[in-house]
């Protein structure tokens, strides 16, 4: 695939097994790549829908015969790049060195163990016993903790912050996406007070 190359792929995997040099060597060295992650972005939101429409039913709370493709699409990639907005606009206030895509390319990255733990919690899912249920919640753990981790590191690494730093303005970041989804609701809510008022004064002039 024209964009993504083999050291870019190494890149991707050395992140599992030392994070904190791999991210660093991916900024200074050009090792990450916007297809690479854009094609993992496509593989997190596929993983998130398998698991909501295939995780056995002992432990699936969800009604899979409803799915909603945009409402999957904006729990899954919509916070997250309302992530990568907030953490923009944050770092960018607090000195950060990194660019936009930087953000978007280490989020991806940090996305893979989510990546490849899904598909075989899964498939567990379907044979485990619900009095199995603390390893199966166990393993959900490790697959967000880790992309949680790698996050964190990821974001550390693209601004050349100190620990302390990351950890307030990943904070500061989790407020700006509440800010953003209150304001996306307040408008969403605006609009549908002015649209049923337009609907209900054409009425009246209409039957006047």
């Amino acid at each position: 695939m024209p964009g993504i190359r083999k050291l870019h792929i190494k890149g991707l995997f050395s992140i599992l097994k030392s994070p904190i040099e791999a991210f660093d060597v991916m900024r200074h060295q050009g090792e990450g790549s916007l297809v690479l992650a854009t094609v993992l972005y496509v593989l997190f939101f596929a993983c998130v829908v398998a698991g909501r429409q295939w995780t056995g039913y002992l432990f699936n709370f969800s009604r899979v015969e409803h799915l909603n493709i945009f409402i999957m699409l904006a729990l899954s990639l919509g916070l997250v790049f309302l992530f990568i907005v907030s953490n923009m606009a944050v770092c960018t206030l607090s000195d950060g060195e990194g660019s936009l895509s930087d953000v978007y390319v280490v989020t991806a990255y940090a996305t893979l163990p989510f990546i490849l733990l899904s598909p075989p919690i899964i498939l567990l899912s379907n044979v485990m016993s619900l009095g199995e249920n603390t390893y199966y919640g166990l393993m959900n753990i490790v697959k967000y903790g880790w992309f949680v981790m790698l996050l964190f590191t990821g974001n550390m690494s693209a601004h050349q912050f100190t620990f302390k730093k990351t950890l307030f303005t990943m904070f500061l970041s989790a407020v700006g996406i509440l800010i953003m989804l209150f304001m996306m609701f307040l408008g969403f809510a605006l609009v549908t007070q002015l649209t049923e008022f337009l609907r209900t004064f054409y009425n009246e002039i209409l039957f006047m």
